[in-house]
């Protein structure tokens, strides 16, 4: 555990260690460059999508909802560093129907079986993260137009990418299945047993359990592309699809998934499915920016 732990703040220095190098070179490319540079932009946003713990599920299991603010920084017209930072929302539901088969046990008779669990099982994860965006911004500079061409001139491409620090605030599970049954098949005697309680074997009933979940730090690696609209002389909106993927496990506290209790002596006394061994998000959706920027005192409008 303590060495997944330095692991992970190593890769996380990593990251921000090649993302700023990156940015230094091209901004240090830029000063040498005469080209006019766009105004810069405060903006806020807020963004709404699917959202999938993996590995539990690969696929989209719940939904992400982001909100914040960001200050642009344009080194010229085409390209610029973000940055931001504020609260984000992971909602995720599990659904699962157990059906796991353990051959070759030896009950305390000496007797080889097959043991067939089955049941359904139900676990929600509520986490609230603060995420602090640091990304690359291109922009396809827009049209100068005037009369009625000038609608045509107030939308423009553009793409970002870079990493995203998510630092945990809150996060709480609930797990719950319902009723669980254990049937033993013997091969010698080409028979089924079923109603052995002190055996584990019978049906049990569910269990429920809730509580709070230690999470640790992680990196996303952080996508956005779309149109960008021009409203009026200062004011902007962003219009994009966005997709996060997660670098490293957040999950703290590593549990065995529920599928591993299948031993017969475990069922009396079962624990509820845990976190796996590593778990990693991964989020894609649409997100709004509305920016502003202080209209230059000189010379025309930048867009």
């Amino acid at each position: 555990m303590l060495y997944q732990m330095i692991t992970d703040k190593r890769r996380i220095r990593i990251y921000f260690i090649i993302l700023f190098a990156a940015i230094s070179i091209y901004s240090s490319a830029q000063s040498f460059s005469s080209v006019r540079k766009a105004p810069n932009e405060l903006s806020i946003h807020g963004g709404a999508g699917l959202l999938s713990f993996m590995p539990i599920s690969s696929v989209f299991n719940g939904y992400a909802l982001d909100l914040g603010m960001g200050y642009t920084y344009f080194l010229n017209s085409n390209w610029g560093i973000y940055a931001g930072v504020g609260p984000a929302i992971y909602h995720a539901k599990i659904l699962e129907n157990i059906s796991v088969l353990t051959p070759n046990l030896t009950d305390r008779n000496g007797y080889i079986f097959d043991l067939q669990t089955t049941s359904d099982y139900t676990e929600t994860h509520k986490t609230m993260f603060l995420n602090i965006p640091v990304m690359l911004q291109y922009q396809k500079i827009q049209k100068q137009l005037s009369g009625w061409k000038q609608m045509r001139g107030r939308q423009g491409f553009y793409v970002m990418g870079g990493v995203k620090a998510c630092i945990p605030l809150n996060g709480q599970h609930e797990s719950k299945n319902t009723a669980l049954t254990n049937l033993a098949y013997y091969p010698e005697l080409d028979n089924w047993a079923g109603t052995q309680r002190f055996a584990g074997l019978g049906e049990f009933d569910g269990k429920k359990l809730d509580g709070n979940i230690e999470l640790a730090p992680f990196m996303m690696i952080a996508l956005e592309a779309g149109i960008k609209w021009r409203l009026n002389r200062t004011l902007l909106l962003y219009t994009g699809a966005f997709f996060d993927y997660g670098l490293n496990n957040i999950a703290k506290n590593e549990r065995a998934p529920f599928r591993n209790y299948v031993a017969v002596d475990q069922f009396t006394d079962f624990p509820l499915l845990a976190f796996p061994d590593r778990m990693n998000m991964m989020a894609a959706g649409i997100k709004l920016r509305l920016a502003f920027f202080r209209e230059p005192t000189t010379g025309i409008c930048p867009y």
